[in-house]
This record gives C-alpha cells, sequence and structure tokens, in this order.
C-alpha cells in the first residue's frame, strides 16, 4: 500500500516576501523523487484572482484561490 501524498498550500497576497515564497516552492514545490525525497502536492493560492504584487515589485499570478487549503496537510501563511 502507498501512502497518500501529503499536500502544501502556501498562500500569497500584495506584498508578499519573494524571498519566502521562494523558499517554500525550493521546499515542497520541485519534484525530487529522483532523488529519493518526498513528494508534494503543491499549491499557490491568493484571495486575489489578478497579479499578486512582492515586496520587491515582482508580480505573481497564484494558479488557486483559497479552497486547497481546506484540504491541506500544511498551508503557509506570512503575517
Amino acid at each position: 500500500m502507498t501512502a497518500p501524498i501529503p499536500s502544501v498550500a502556501v498562500v500569497i497576497d500584495h506584498g508578499v516576501s519573494t524571498f519566502e515564497f521562494a523558499v517554500a516552492c525550493e521546499v515542497f514545490g520541485i519534484d525530487r523523487s529522483d532523488e529519493r525525497l518526498p513528494v508534494f502536492d503543491f499549491a499557490i493560492c491568493s484571495p486575489s484572482a489578478g497579479p499578486v504584487r512582492g515586496e520587491t515589485g515582482l508580480q505573481l499570478i497564484a494558479p488557486h484561490r483559497l479552497e486547497p487549503l481546506a484540504e491541506a496537510d500544511l498551508v503557509i501563511v506570512r503575517r
């Protein structure tokens, strides 16, 4: 029996730290299964439908609204 893939959701909104967002993407969003590291179902979420402006001016678009948070095993939010 195979264990379920853990789900991780990161929430971004205006003013998001691009560095902290990148760390979450690096740790949970990259498939490293060929290195025998865990695989995660990774979702980038935002309450905003359009572009989100990071603290450095970089604009990001999240493919998900907040619905994945309800089922995620781990939710990453920066206050």
